[in-house]
């Protein structure tokens, strides 16, 4: 838990959270929870050890996507299978993609209503 508190603090800062565009919520910490769960499983009963290695493997999936992982991987000296690298840039170019066609798709909503407003 200590280790998520400060990244809890920084994702719940009102200067960030102002910057929801369109009128939409970006919920960053159900984002990050949902990943730590992706790595620790709420099914079956996880040591208090697995549970901090899943929030430091979602906190480096979060920042860094599939590309931060693959790093984890080199630095334990751990073997990754060249078709293992590209499926992971692949998906990190995937994600990227979407989260900037959703913010274009927002950002247009939102200049739409304040037009709209203007208007009335």
């Amino acid at each position: 838990m200590d280790m998520i508190k400060p990244i809890f603090k920084a994702l719940s800062n009102p200067t960030l959270l102002k910057r929801c565009l369109g009128g939409k919520t970006q919920n960053t910490n159900e984002s990050l929870k949902s990943l730590i769960w992706n790595f620790c499983s709420k099914n079956t009963n996880s040591s208090r050890k697995i549970a901090q290695i899943a929030a430091n493997l979602a906190c480096i999936s979060y920042n860094n996507g599939e590309k931060g992982i693959l790093d984890v991987l080199k630095e334990l000296e751990l073997d990754t299978g060249e078709q293992q690298v590209k499926d992971s840039l692949l998906r990190d170019k995937e994600r990227i993609k979407l989260a900037e066609r959703c913010c274009q798709k927002a950002t247009l909503e939102a200049l739409k209503a304040k037009k709209k407003t203007k208007n009335c």
